[in-house]
């Protein structure tokens, strides 16, 4: 009966280049089963540390800009800031021309209510 370290060997011809060339040489020349779970461990930590490596470039990225930003950026927020304060009191003025009419009606209303008495 064969153990699965030499069924693993049998099927090492379809694996690709690279992962053939270091599984088979510790199967070959002695080697067990662990120092192939070993190798694969590596196998998957590998993309796990380049995409680890990518993300922290990003994320560097991302902070030396928001350090260069921060030198220009208040001016700009100033500005924007300013910009929402107009709209806002324009937006106040606004409202208060469009209820004008209405408050002007019932106060005149009131007011002929209080001089003829009704209350």
């Amino acid at each position: 009966m064969e153990d699965s370290c030499t069924g693993n060997r049998r099927f090492g011809v379809m694996r690709f280049f690279a992962v053939e060339r270091s599984t088979l040489p510790p199967l070959g020349y002695g080697g067990d089963c662990d120092t192939l779970a070993e190798i694969s461990e590596i196998y998957l930590a590998i993309p796990t540390i380049i995409f680890l490596v990518i993300l922290f470039a990003i994320v560097g990225g991302l902070v030396f800009l928001m350090a260069r930003l921060l030198a220009v950026l208040p001016r700009y927020t100033f500005m924007a800031q300013d910009l929402s304060h107009k709209m806002k009191a324009y937006a106040r003025r606004g409202a208060d021309y469009a209820v004008r009419p209405v408050i002007f009606l019932d106060s005149l209303g009131a007011s002929i209510n209080r001089i003829f008495g009704k209350r």
